[in-house]
């Protein structure tokens, strides 16, 4: 991405938050009886805040309680007994309602705010909030994280790699499935990790926002990703525990899910999709297979993707194997689709956890069999990013050619079929977040 890019994003763990003086009284939010108040022993607002700021500032998090504020000033709101991983870090708005870009926590913190990180939760801090240390903001993402990775059931953290950041990000179609984790690799490369359904699985599939999922990871640079996902397996060669890289995808989702970036906006395009998937992804994570001995990767299949929650009926399951389908899970639909409007380079690696519900012999997936699985296949999958990370890399940071990529990049160029006078002028500044360069506000 551009740097300087705007986008919304609160570090975890940060220790000054901003806000201000609550000007409605509105004490809606309040902490509940018993509980700290976020508001105690803050810093008051200096007399000569700058004013232009009231709209700029709308919000901050504090305890994972958010408290709403319409006025300018940066306060102190820690409690005794807080640490700073229990703080829920600082969400802020520029005036324009298009976000902020980021720096890292302690560069906001010594840079922006003019304060340097305390030790210790109650230790003095006094920031002044005029514009002689303002007048840089917003700060500037300028982390070069081109690879994403998005774990599904079973995968919710990367091993092995130096966790750097957690960001929250906020897109213009919302919060993503949880903090976005920054780690970087034995190599210098930043690695951005999303879980989907969230970091302590409470999201179902249907309620996933893939959309802010691939928007926030589009925000911060990623050009390819590879995603896990658990299946049913619908072929006797596939065993449990087994993986595989599907090349052809069946859409089997009920329409509940917003499945395109330029839904409401008036903007209509066609991304093509006859091929949903990375053949060069696939291939590259083919060629590690021998990472994990003890199971077999399959190349190839096709994959259903169904509605959920409910797993499927045994009618349905001997239907998509009439069809010729491989595995069945709920989540590449419509990940696959919005990562392709996304010019990402997309592939999924399927972790069998069962047989679905196909076979006669024994009795229907079940989530105690599914969990039971997921343990090793957690691992196993972690083993084979780990593997395959060099060469990944190497595609997509070495390669000036960039061939990994070539196929999605620029791909949504000739997709959009009304001139630009015709667009909508605020669908076109929505979109601007995704597509600066075929969307300028």
């Amino acid at each position: 991405m551009v740097a300087g890019h705007p986008f919304h994003v609160a570090f975890d763990g940060i220790a000054t938050h901003l806000g201000g003086r609550s000007s409605s009284g509105n004490d809606d939010d309040a902490p509940a009886d018993g509980e700290p108040n976020p508001m105690a022993n803050r810093v008051a607002e200096p007399d000569n805040a700058d004013s232009t700021l009231a709209d700029e500032i709308t919000k901050y998090v504090y305890s994972k309680r958010t408290i709403y504020n319409n006025n300018a000033g940066i306060e102190e709101s820690i409690d005794a007994g807080y640490t700073y991983s229990e703080l829920d870090n600082y969400r802020a708005r520029t005036k324009s309602g298009n976000g902020l870009t980021v720096l890292s926590e302690d560069a906001v913190i010594n840079e922006y705010l003019g304060a340097p990180r305390r030790s210790a939760p109650d230790a003095a801090l006094a920031v002044s909030a005029t514009s002689d240390n303002l007048d840089l903001w917003p700060p500037v993402w300028d982390q070069d994280v081109r690879i994403g990775v998005i774990g599904g059931t079973g995968l919710y953290s990367l091993d092995g790699l130096n966790v750097i950041e957690t960001l929250a990000v906020e897109t213009p179609w919302g919060q993503p499935s949880g903090p976005i984790t920054i780690a970087e690799t034995e190599r210098g490369h930043k690695i951005a990790f999303l879980a989907r359904h969230g970091p302590s699985h409470s999201v179902l599939p249907s309620e996933v926002n893939y959309r802010a999922n691939i928007a926030a990871l589009k925000a911060l640079g990623v050009q390819a990703i590879l995603a896990f996902s658990a299946v049913g397996s619908l072929r006797e060669e596939i065993s449990p525990g087994d993986f595989v890289l599907i090349d052809q995808i069946i859409d089997r989702t009920k329409g509940v899910r917003a499945d395109s970036f330029f839904t409401g906006t008036g903007v209509t395009a066609h991304a093509t999709f006859g091929e949903p998937v990375s053949a060069g992804l696939r291939a590259l994570v083919a060629r590690h297979a021998a990472a994990v001995p003890d199971i077999a990767v399959h190349t190839s299949g096709t994959g259903v993707c169904m509605e959920g929650p409910a797993f499927s009926t045994r009618a349905e399951s001997n239907l998509y194997r009439a069809w010729g389908a491989s595995v069945i899970n709920m989540t590449c639909i419509p990940e696959s689709k919005l990562a392709r409007e996304a010019e990402i380079t997309y592939a999924i690696v399927c972790m069998a956890t069962d047989y679905d519900a196909w076979r006669e012999s024994e009795e229907p997936v079940t989530v105690a069999e599914v969990m039971h699985t997921m343990k090793g296949n957690a691992a196993n999958a972690k083993t084979l990013l780990l593997a395959l990370l060099p060469d990944f890399e190497d595609a997509v940071y070495n390669d000036s050619a960039k061939a990994l990529m070539r196929p999605e990049a620029g791909s949504m160029q000739y997709a959009f079929q009304q001139p630009p006078e015709k667009q909508s002028a605020a669908g076109r500044a929505t979109l601007n977040f995704l597509f600066p360069q075929y969307f300028t506000v």
